[in-house]
């Protein structure tokens, strides 16, 4: 990876917000244990140009969640 497709990434980050009923959906496949891979492409709005951003988004609620619940 360029240093240039790490800047993008970093710019494409910034432009993915969703709606507490969108985190709420995420968190629901989360928590049922929905296959990642499928997990992730579910989410609102996902590209395959941002999937490294929306795997990112995916693991840090899952950390959150698995934290939460688990104490993990």
């Amino acid at each position: 990876m360029t240093e240039q497709d790490n800047e993008q990434d970093r710019t494409d980050a910034i432009f993915i917000t969703f709606s507490a009923e969108e985190i709420g959906k995420i968190a629901v496949m989360v928590i049922k244990g929905v296959e990642r891979k499928e997990a992730i492409r579910a989410i609102p709005r996902y590209t395959k140009e941002q999937h490294n951003v929306y795997a990112g988004f995916y693991e840090q609620l899952k950390d959150a969640i698995d934290w939460a619940w688990y104490g993990k």
